[in-house]
C-alpha cells in the first residue's frame, strides 16, 4: 500500500469514475487501474462494485475505507502543514536598525519577546550605525526595518511609517560639570551656563533646531558645540566636554560619568518604525501584527 495507491481510490470515490479519477490526478487509465487493483489485493477488499452502465460505486467495506483514508490523509496534510510553518520560521530572521548609542526600549524589548514566543524558531538581530548608513541598508534590503524618531523618517518616500512611542526626554551632562541630581525636576534655566553637544552631520539637521527652539523657549543662550557624529556626540559627553538632551534608552545615561536630569520643558520625542513599501519582508509580515496589537499577547 502507498500514497499514489490511497489518492486514486479516494478520487474515484469522489468522482464515481475511474477514467474521471484518472485523468484528474493525470494518470493513464491502465495505470489507475492497475493502481486500484493492486490495493484491493493488499487489503483482502473489494473496494468498488464495478457496472459497465453505471460506472462504479463504493462497497460497504470500500465507503468504511474510504473514510478511514480520507481522515488519515487529513491529519497528513495538516501535520505537512504545521512542519512546513515551522521550517519556514527556521529560515526566517528580521533585523532591526536603531541609531549608534540606541538601546531597545521598553516596548520594542516587550514586542520582540512575545514575537519569539509565538515563533521560537526567528532570529533577530540589532544593527546599530548613522542615519545616512541605516537609509541605505534598509533601501538595499540589508535591514527589514528601522526605529527612528518621527523628524529623521518624515518625507522619505518610499517608507511605510507605523508610530511606535512617546520616549521621554532628558538631560545628560559629565559628572565634572553639574552637581549630583536631586529627586526633583529641573528647569531648563538651571542648565543656561552648561556647553552642549549637538552633531553636524546628514540626516541630524532637526536636532541644532530643536535645541535653538528650546532655548529660545526659555531664555537662554548656552554654549553648544557640533559633533561630526552620533558616536562622536556621546563621546563628547562621556569625556566631559557637554551635556546632551536625549532619550533614557541610549547607552550614555548608564555610564558612571554622568548624571541625568528630568527637566520640565522636555517633551516626549515620538519613534515610529519604518520599512519600505514596494518590498515587505516575510519577518515584518510576522511582526505587524503584534505593532497593531501591543498589549495583545
Amino acid at each position: 500500500m502507498n500514497s499514489k495507491q490511497i489518492s486514486c481510490f479516494l478520487e474515484a470515490a469522489r468522482c464515481g469514475s475511474f477514467t474521471t479519477a484518472a485523468k484528474r490526478l493525470y494518470i493513464s487509465q491502465p495505470a489507475f487501474s492497475r493502481n486500484i487493483s493492486q490495493l484491493e489485493e493488499e487489503l483482502g477488499l473489494a473496494l468498488f462494485r464495478r457496472n459497465s452502465f453505471h460506472g462504479i460505486d463504493l462497497t460497504e467495506s470500500g465507503s468504511i475505507m474510504a473514510e478511514a483514508f480520507a481522515a488519515t490523509q487529513a491529519e497528513i496534510d495538516a501535520a505537512i502543514g504545521r512542519a512546513r510553518e515551522l521550517e519556514r520560521q527556521r529560515r526566517v530572521r528580521l533585523s532591526l536598525g536603531l541609531l549608534e548609542g540606541q538601546l531597545l526600549d521598553d516596548g520594542l524589548s516587550d514586542i520582540f519577546s512575545r514575537l519569539r514566543i509565538t515563533y521560537p524558531n526567528l532570529s533577530v538581530s540589532i544593527v546599530r550605525d548613522t542615519y545616512s548608513a541605516l537609509m541605505n541598508a534598509l533601501s538595499a534590503g540589508e535591514i527589514d526595518l528601522v526605529c527612528m524618531p518621527d523628524w529623521q523618517l518624515r518625507g522619505v518616500a518610499g517608507l511605510e511609517v507605523v508610530p511606535h512611542a512617546l520616549l521621554e526626554s532628558i538631560l545628560v551632562a559629565p559628572k565634572r560639570l553639574v552637581s549630583a541630581p536631586e529627586p526633583r525636576t529641573y528647569s531648563m534655566a538651571e542648565f543656561a551656563d552648561l556647553t552642549f553637544v549637538s552633531v553636524d552631520v546628514e540626516g541630524h539637521e532637526a536636532i541644532a533646531a530643536l535645541l535653538d527652539d528650546l532655548f529660545a523657549s526659555v531664555g537662554i543662550s548656552p554654549k553648544v558645540v557640533l559633533a561630526k557624529s552620533l558616536r562622536e556626540q556621546i563621546e563628547m559627553v562621556e569625556m566631559g566636554d557637554g551635556a546632551i538632551l536625549i532619550n533614557p534608552y541610549n547607552y550614555i545615561c548608564y555610564s558612571p560619568n554622568v548624571c541625568c536630569f528630568k527637566v520640565a520643558e522636555l517633551l516626549p520625542q515620538p519613534f515610529s518604525l519604518a520599512w519600505r513599501k514596494d518590498r515587505m519582508p516575510e519577518s515584518v509580515t510576522l511582526l505587524r501584527p503584534f505593532l497593531e496589537n501591543p498589549c495583545k499577547s
